[in-house]
């Protein structure tokens, strides 16, 4: 278990130091550039993040290799990297509907 929040504090300050300079551009004086910014900076983060899961979720599952509590921990990895890829898409989703509540139509045309 130590193990486990030791790699995950380590992943975390590592994302926190490799997002940092984006999240400073991300500062703008209008809306739609701050949305903008956000999306340009965040998006690849995740998707890295994503794969990265999907990888670790299979290697925990491929390698089980009959053992049960290994094999169950694979597949509730695999179920979290669904969940990730779900929850990352509708943050796509749901960045048209801020643009939407802010009065602009698409975020294609946020800033024109």
């Amino acid at each position: 278990m130590k193990k486990i929040i030791k790699s995950s504090l380590v992943i975390f300050l590592l994302i926190v130091l490799f997002t940092t300079p984006y999240l400073t551009l991300a500062v703008s004086s209008t809306a739609c550039n701050f949305l903008k910014n956000i999306q340009a900076s965040l998006f690849p983060v995740a998707g890295t993040l994503i794969v990265i899961s999907w990888i670790i979720a299979g290697i925990i599952y491929l390698t089980s290799i009959g053992k049960q509590e290994q094999m169950t921990l694979g597949k509730k990895a695999i179920v979290a990297a669904i969940t990730g890829t779900v929850l990352i898409s509708l943050a796509g989703a749901m960045y048209d509907v801020i643009a939407a509540l802010l009065g602009y139509t698409a975020m294609g045309s946020i800033c024109k």
